[in-house]
């Protein structure tokens, strides 16, 4: 269920779109949203399935996303996503990756564990 609140527009014009966060079965998900009527409705695809050579679309559809875990999981993973985009924590910000603390405005170089 889309969390209220959580949509971003990133296209607008006559067939706005952006992303929003899904949360389901405890476990939350970054997705490709649209806003239509007031209402919000995350974007739905069909994942390939097979290997290659033999792909083809799976049966049911599934909303289009990123599952980044449960709630902290998932916070941590979107504060990893800005340090990489160039975010700055201010000094003493607690980074939650590592635990480690931001000196003089800047993170802590990243470890080899990417998340992805």
């Amino acid at each position: 269920m889309i969390l209220e609140n959580s949509y971003v527009e990133t296209v607008s014009g006559k067939y706005p779109e952006g992303y929003a966060i899904d949360e389901y079965k405890g476990e939350v998900k970054l997705v490709a949203a649209r806003e239509w009527q007031g209402k919000i409705f995350a974007q739905w695809g069909y994942k390939q399935m097979g290997k290659k050579g033999d792909e083809h679309p799976a049966d049911k559809p599934r909303p289009m996303g990123v599952f980044l875990g449960d709630r902290q999981m998932a916070i941590n993973r979107l504060l990893e996503a800005a340090v990489l985009l160039g975010w700055q924590p201010k000094t003493g910000t607690i980074l939650p990756k590592n635990g480690t603390t931001a000196a003089d405005g800047q993170p802590e170089p990243p470890d080899d564990d990417i998340p992805f």
